[in-house]
């Protein structure tokens, strides 16, 4: 099944009250939106919740209502605090079932470890009803996809190492799969000398059209201006507006890099 849109929405979801205290840094949120936006991807969000069943079962209506998309990270595990797969369970009325294939492959796993699978193990094999088991050949925990109307929730390892290998290996080939994409083109002005009111100011004359979305950077080394252009903008054009943008804003700049 692929779905015609060139701009999924999508939403990236952390869990773990370790994240949401600082104790540690949320890395998987960027590593997955970096991996995403210059395929054409619209990462619109990004939100932490902690170890509360009730928080992640309200995060997860919410965000299945208004994405696309939405990639999850972290909860899978054996312990009290692993709350993912009920959550899911609880926010979209899936009964949790026991997938003997995945308990197989936790066995499986824990024997070549040379370690006992422990009794509480088992319940890393018990997904929600009709998810689409993702096999984990990098850990224990397996993720798992849902459908939730037009909305498709995958739910992957919090460990990083897991998590971006099952989403190279299992998730991505999907995305490409369902969803045809059309990626961006982004142009980025590099300027010195000239704070971001004065570049705004510059760039306000020219009336850039709804098609071409405007940002600013205030680096160490100066200020980023960035024009990301919508798929339908052609070539001719792109190549207009940067000229038109690079006289705006001369001889502020000193460097251009762009993917047109």
């Amino acid at each position: 099944m692929t779905i015609p849109c060139s701009n999924p929405a999508v939403e990236i979801l952390s869990q773990g009250d370790e994240v949401v205290s600082g104790q540690i840094t949320d890395t998987n949120a960027a590593w997955l939106a970096q991996a995403l936006t210059p395929s054409g991807f619209r990462v619109r969000r990004h939100t932490v919740v902690g170890d509360c069943l009730d928080d992640i079962v309200a995060v997860l209506k919410e965000v299945a209502v208004r994405a696309d998309i939405v990639l999850c990270s972290g909860g899978l595990g054996p312990t009290s605090d692993d709350l993912t797969a009920a959550a899911v369970s609880q926010a979209f009325g899936l009964p949790l079932q026991l997938d003997p294939v995945a308990l197989a492959m936790i066995e499986q796993q824990m024997s070549q470890r040379g370690r006992r699978m422990a009794a509480c193990n088992e319940k890393q094999a018990w997904l929600p009803s009709g998810a689409a088991r993702l096999d984990n050949l990098w850990g224990t925990a397996p993720g798992f996809s849902v459908w939730q109307g037009a909305c498709w929730l995958v739910f992957m390892p919090g460990v990083p190492r897991e998590m971006q290998a099952m989403f190279r290996h299992r998730v991505e080939p999907q995305l490409r799969a369902n969803y045809s994409l059309t990626p961006p083109h982004r142009t980025v002005f590099h300027t010195r000398g000239e704070g971001e009111s004065s570049l705004q100011e510059r760039i306000d004359n020219l009336n850039l059209p709804a098609s071409i979305r405007l940002g600013f950077l205030a680096t160490d080394h100066g200020v980023q201006v960035k024009l990301l252009f919508a798929a339908e903008v052609d070539d001719r054009s792109r190549q207009q507006w940067i000229k038109r943008v690079h006289q705006a804003l001369a001889p502020a700049v000193n460097r251009i890099d762009s993917d047109t």
